[in-house]
């Protein structure tokens, strides 16, 4: 398609350019809309995350002084936290065969068993 449109002429089985203009017109306009949305919904999920991260800041910082450590160590804390929640809801999902085959494989490859991930699935296995 594209050789066939280099090696037309002007005015050679083309599109007329009032069907082309039409069409990315219409395109443009719809595309405009999208940014309209996107931006408007930026503007209130910030306004919305706005309480929740004066919060989180107020919190890390009594934490930071309580429990005698930095930010970036109960930041960090917070981030594998939320991966081995992840990682466990993911785990989860899968049906009764595939669970089985993964912790066949992680069992063969001894993968986090000794890990709190591997803890927390070997409870959950069991629990289940």
């Amino acid at each position: 398609m594209a050789d066939k449109i280099k090696d037309a002429k002007i005015g050679d089985n083309l599109p007329k350019a009032e069907d082309i203009n039409k069409y990315v017109d219409e395109l443009v306009d719809i595309e405009r809309a999208m940014d309209t949305i996107r931006e408007d919904n930026m503007r209130r999920v910030k306004d919305e995350l706005a309480p929740h991260k004066e919060d989180a800041k107020e919190l890390k910082k009594v934490a930071k002084s309580k429990l005698g450590c930095s930010v970036s160590v109960l930041n960090q804390m917070v981030k594998e936290k939320r991966a081995v929640e992840k990682a466990l809801a993911g785990r989860n999902n899968l049906d009764d065969d595939d669970h089985d085959t993964f912790q066949a494989f992680l069992d063969q490859l001894g993968v986090l068993k000794d890990t709190p991930l591997g803890v927390a699935a070997i409870e959950s296995k069991a629990a289940a």
